[in-house]
């Protein structure tokens, strides 16, 4: 998949699985984007076709892809290319599919320390949380994360232990199964 993509260099592939929401955080991500390739904009906003404007810039025509609407099998398959995934939402959630999918396939994760975020990823062992708005702090963290192998690779497998630990089919038939017992009592 690397190659379809043209992704040659490991630890330069950013992923996120969203819609493009404020609520999801896609502005956020759009201020990454910015902080990261050094773009000084005052715009409160990035839509989608700015964000296409910036990734036709022939600097950066390699280093930015929008891949549009996928079914859960190419999900996963593009998950195989991450380096890094975000996810940055900003009104709190439930479990977050796409951050278990993430860590589940060993893939460090970048996330807001709001809802069900911040019980899925355990901040410094198995991904790093940050506050809502924290831009700074978020793309500090995905430099370090794009610039460190062993770093990545570490979270990544912590990642990964917890899902299994805490989030697979048995984990689950088993919450669901005690939950049950407790309520028949």
């Amino acid at each position: 998949m690397r190659q379809v993509l043209s992704i040659s260099m490991p630890g330069n592939t950013i992923q996120t699985i969203k819609e493009k929401t404020k609520s999801k955080g896609f502005r956020s991500v759009s201020d990454y984007i910015k902080h990261l390739i050094k773009i000084d904009e005052e715009s409160d906003w990035i839509s989608e076709e700015e964000l296409l404007k910036i990734a036709e810039n022939p600097s950066l025509k390699d280093k930015i892809i929008f891949l549009g609407e996928k079914n859960r099998e190419e999900v996963a398959d593009y998950l195989k290319t991450a380096d890094v995934f975000v996810y940055p939402s900003i009104h709190p959630e439930g479990r977050a599919v796409s951050v278990l999918e993430a860590m589940s396939t060993e893939v460090p994760v970048v996330v807001t320390d709001i809802g069900g975020l911040r019980e899925i990823v355990t901040d410094g062992f198995s991904g790093y949380l940050v506050e809502v708005d924290d831009t700074k702090t978020f793309s500090f963290l995905l430099e370090k994360l794009i610039k460190n192998q062993k770093l990545r690779a570490s979270l990544g497998k912590e990642g990964r232990r917890e899902v299994i630990k805490n989030y697979s089919l048995e984990k689950s038939a088993e919450d669901i199964n005690n939950y049950f017992c407790l309520i028949c009592k």
